[in-house]
């Protein structure tokens, strides 16, 4: 928990081999674009950031603010 606010961030690999990142912030009064600002200063200098072009966001019912994006340009060869 960074000043109130919950961060969870994971890389998902699904049954095809594709690779998501997945980052989520929870917090009291905390709005879908404060939690942008959050994510641009959390993935700064590990992936390029452009505003509404990239990311696909969702809050579920426990107020969870979900970014989700590719983390790999093609499936991953085992």
């Amino acid at each position: 928990m960074v000043n109130g606010v919950q961060i969870c961030a994971a890389v998902d690999v699904n049954a095809a081999l594709e690779g998501f990142v997945r980052v989520s912030f929870r917090g009291t009064d905390l709005s879908p674009m404060k939690a942008a600002d959050l994510l641009e200063l959390f993935v700064k200098g590990h992936f390029p950031f452009t505003a509404n072009s990239e990311w696909e966001v969702e809050i579920d019912g426990r107020r969870w603010i979900h970014f989700s994006r590719r983390y790999t340009s093609r499936g991953l060869h085992a």
